[in-house]
């Protein structure tokens, strides 16, 4: 049924084409157009099929309707590679970040087998180990949420210059799917800690070494992550965003504080049992280690917890631009608002100030309640934690050139690699209804600024683009090294797929971790 729907979903894209060559050659003197050419349209020499809207491209960027736009239409673009069912499988299935999820969780599953099937290791399969092993897993999930380590990664993966080959840095380009160790270390853990619950419960029933007490704290922590981890399932996250957030952070707190109560309390029984005192069982336990750096990760962020200044620029009913002072923001960086930081958090891209280091802007558009209360009654402070992040668009720098692929307030996090890396040389495809009017004249300048020739697409006049389509062939025209895309879930698989299936490297955030 899934595959159906996916094979619907595209079935517009699978004519076969056999009009590249002579779109190439048409193109082949013009890598990008000039503001001359603003009055024309580039046409194929041999089907004349209107291929660029200059119109649309040019610098003298109007939401006035023109008929260059309404007759302008590409080519379709070449066929998929390879067959429906392996095409489902490599690019819908097998993304990266399920990839590693699936590398992580298999390489815990197959620890575990071992233990149970060879019988000289079937004794190493105990609550002491088991709770190690969830422990670890535990550590591993957490820092990979951790701003720091997050930030080294990036900083780290982006560091590659641009010399190097082309695959090498595709490869580390992938850097934003990290999250898929965080859910495979997360689903591991709870696997492992039902076997230690397994434990726990078999040598209650025994009598031997547990007390009550570990089992209830044990039962409540096993009942707690089994309801974080299906909670997490895409369908569940997206439809009850809100209560999915509210349990992560209460749940897994919770979480924590039991794991350091069933620490203690183990180690106060088997204290008992060797003889040793309290604070060196402790030092010898590897889980009490774990639990420290887990609650070093989570309070860390908190302690920066501040309230900003916040200046107000209204650009539309339907989007407001917040200017922040005394903050410093580079390439690729966001960072999370919010006016009750223990509920709701909102995370935005940080655009900086070209003209002033030490302050930045977000951009807010109306996608829900919360940014919908924020533009009507714009707030002059607001709350945020932590150091700002890196996001999927800081992989754009590996990247010379590099076509962005925008929709609608996807723009925002582009304006940060705009004003950001001033060095990556871009191309920018940009649908949206009304820009002009919604996002204001200073967004279309920074855009203009980073690319003059930017393909900016107004929606309401042309109605919403084949972006599969128009990406593809500015990817060819201008010699794109990849392609970034930054839009919504739908847009941003369809695109990734369409373009990855055609064997255009692309990026884009994910929506599953």
């Amino acid at each position: 049924m899934v595959l159906q729907e996916i094979d619907e979903l595209f079935e517009e894209e699978e004519k076969t084409f056999g009009l590249y060559d002579s779109y190439a050659s048409s193109i082949s003197d013009v890598s990008v157009p000039s503001s001359r050419d603003s009055d024309s349209i580039l046409i194929d020499s041999s089907s004349q099929t209107a291929l660029v809207p200059a119109a649309v491209i040019s610098n003298n960027y109007s939401e006035e309707p023109c008929e260059a736009e309404k007759r302008v239409e590409h080519p379709t673009p070449p066929q998929k590679s390879g067959g429906r069912a392996y095409r489902n499988l490599r690019w819908t299935w097998l993304t990266p970040y399920r990839r590693l999820l699936s590398f992580v969780f298999i390489l815990n599953v197959v620890v575990i087998v071992t233990f149970a099937a060879i019988p000289t290791w079937r004794s190493r399969l105990n609550y002491s180990n088991a709770t190690t092993a969830t422990a670890i897993n535990l550590t591993v999930a957490i820092l990979m949420r951790q701003e720091y380590v997050v930030n080294l990664l990036f900083s780290s993966a982006c560091a590659v210059p641009l010399g190097a080959p082309l695959w090498l840095r595709r490869g580390f380009a992938k850097i934003y799917t990290y999250g898929g160790v965080h859910s495979g270390c997360a689903v591991s853990a709870t696997a492992w800690y039902a076997i230690s619950t397994g434990f726990i419960f078999w040598h209650l029933q025994h009598g031997t070494r547990v007390e009550a007490s570990v089992a209830g704290v044990a039962f409540t922590i096993l009942v707690l992550l089994l309801a974080m981890v299906i909670s997490s399932y895409p369908t569940l996250r997206a439809r009850y965003h809100n209560s999915f957030e509210a349990l992560h952070r209460f749940a897994g707190w919770t979480i924590i504080a039991l794991f350091w109560a069933e620490t203690m309390l183990s180690a106060v029984a088997n204290s008992r049992v060797t003889g040793l005192s309290l604070g060196q069982t402790l030092v010898h336990n590897p889980p009490f280690w774990c639990i420290i750096i887990i609650t070093c990760s989570i309070v860390l962020p908190w302690l920066r917890l501040r309230q900003l200044t916040v200046r107000p620029e209204p650009l539309s009913d339907h989007a407001v631009r917040l200017h922040i002072e005394g903050e410093r923001a580079t390439v690729g960086q966001g960072f999370r608002l919010s006016d009750q930081p223990l509920l709701e958090n909102h995370a935005f891209a940080a655009i900086a100030d070209p003209e002033q280091g030490d302050s930045f802007s977000v951009l807010v558009s109306n996608a829900g309640d919360w940014t919908k209360k924020i533009i009507q009654t714009p707030p002059d402070r607001l709350w945020t934690r932590g150091k700002l992040q890196y996001g999927a668009i800081r992989v754009a720098t590996l990247f010379q050139p590099v076509l962005v692929v925008a929709t609608g307030s996807g723009i925002a996090p582009c304006l940060s690699l705009f004003n950001g890396a001033p060095e990556t040389r871009c191309r920018v495809l940009w649908s949206a209804p009304r820009p002009l009017a919604t996002f204001g004249q200073g967004v279309i300048d920074t855009v203009r600024a980073k690319d003059a020739e930017a393909i900016i697409i107004d929606t309401k006049v042309s109605g919403r683009p084949d972006l599969v389509k128009e990406a593809y062939w500015t990817y060819k025209a201008v010699g794109a090294e990849a392609v970034v895309v930054i839009s919504n879930a739908a847009v941003t698989r369809k695109v990734i797929y369409g373009l990855e299936s055609r064997g255009v490297p692309a990026f884009a955030p994910i929506f599953d971790s």
